[in-house]
């Protein structure tokens, strides 16, 4: 018999995982930072991708949800980082 829970949070720790790989600087050298947040935005972005359409059946979630919920954070991440123009005095 398969343990629904623990399949469940596994796919729900994958998930965030690779949330906060994106958002947070982790890994202890450059490289592995730059290696953990690729990863994470390619699991996140590709439309194809059998993994996280495996995880998001375990949690009953469309996988277009969770790659628009992923484009909106990353937008938001985006204007919040670009400079506002400020008006000449």
């Amino acid at each position: 018999m398969v343990d629904q829970t623990a399949y469940y949070k596994l796919a729900l720790s994958v998930l965030l995982r690779a949330v906060k790989d994106v958002q947070e600087v982790g890994g202890t050298t450059p490289m592995q930072q730059s290696y953990f947040r690729s990863t994470a935005r390619a699991f996140l972005s590709d439309r194809t991708n059998a993994s996280l359409i495996l995880w998001c059946a375990w949690l009953k979630m469309d996988p277009m949800s969770v790659q628009e919920a992923y484009a909106s954070i990353l937008t938001r991440a985006r204007s919040e980082a670009t400079p506002k123009a400020q008006p000449d005095d």
